[in-house]
């Protein structure tokens, strides 16, 4: 604003004083926000060119590949987390059933459909009771010492078995 646009409006000296100073005040205080969009655009082009050269579609590459890696390694590892929940699961029930040869009855199990089956705990318990019942042969029995007859005796003392056993082996192939 010029003095001499304000004076031809019949305005006083002290006036046009009071109103350049004011002016002066919103110049300096815009000039003051002017700086620092310059400053903060010089520190933007500064970290740009640390940018130049730079091939994006390179790093978008990149960036896609190891996103894709990421996520594979992260499905393999729930998988052998999952397999591994299965595997302690299933040798707990198969242990719990007292086996002679837990491998046995392991290979024996359908393996893949037992993993896939929603419900793992069911279907790996009524897996092994239906081995169990076809398969019997595979578990150790629970009964009691069984009875032993050799002749008239009869014996459920442990110790007495062997000699009982033999008895009765001799009994059957004394020549007469």
């Amino acid at each position: 604003m010029q003095r001499k646009f304000l004076k031809d409006m019949g305005l006083t000296d002290e006036q046009i004083e009071q109103i350049m100073k004011e002016n002066g005040n919103d110049i300096t205080r815009e000039q003051g926000v002017a700086n620092t969009y310059k400053t903060q655009l010089e520190d933007v082009q500064e970290k740009l060119k640390a940018f130049d050269g730079v091939d994006i579609k390179d790093l978008q590459g990149k960036i896609s590949t190891l996103t894709n890696d990421l996520n594979t390694t992260k499905a393999t590892y729930e998988n052998q987390i999952s397999d591994m929940q299965f595997t302690a699961a299933l040798e707990g029930k198969v242990s719990a059933l007292k086996p002679r040869n837990s491998k046995a009855v392991m290979a024996l199990l359908d393996m893949e459909n037992l993993k896939k089956s929603k419900n793992q705990d069911t279907d790996i318990t009524a897996a092994l009771e239906a081995l169990k019942k076809d398969n019997g042969y595979l578990f150790e029995e629970s009964k009691a010492n069984p009875r032993v007859v050799t002749g008239n005796q009869t014996t459920t003392d442990n110790t007495d078995k062997k000699a009982a056993a033999n008895e009765a082996f001799r009994s059957l192939f004394k020549s007469e």
